[in-house]
């Protein structure tokens, strides 16, 4: 967890940075400046549900992937080849 927290410091900083360059950008521009404080975002639910049911596994199985790929692969083919017939079919025909 130390690590974890040491990580988001980090990316704090990181931010805190980032957005005294905006700033000063900012205000090289001649633009008013940002108000000193902005509303606070509420953080997001951490345990919030996720939209699928509890129960539901991904199939992520090495065979469903291939059969996957393989009708993407037939479905552009197939398409490739009928625009090319369309194509030939409207020059030639």
């Amino acid at each position: 967890m130390d690590e974890r927290r040491a990580q988001l410091l980090r990316q704090r900083a990181a931010i805190a940075q980032h957005l005294a360059w905006l700033d000063a950008e900012i205000a090289a521009t001649g633009a008013p400046s940002p108000p000193a404080s902005l509303p606070a975002v509420p953080p997001s639910p951490v345990d919030a549900a996720p939209p699928w049911p509890a129960d539901f596994t991904p199939p992520s199985s090495p065979e469903f992937s291939k059969r996957g790929c393989w009708l993407s692969f037939a479905l552009l083919m197939t398409l490739l080849l009928g625009g090319a017939v369309a194509a030939i079919y409207h020059l030639y025909g």
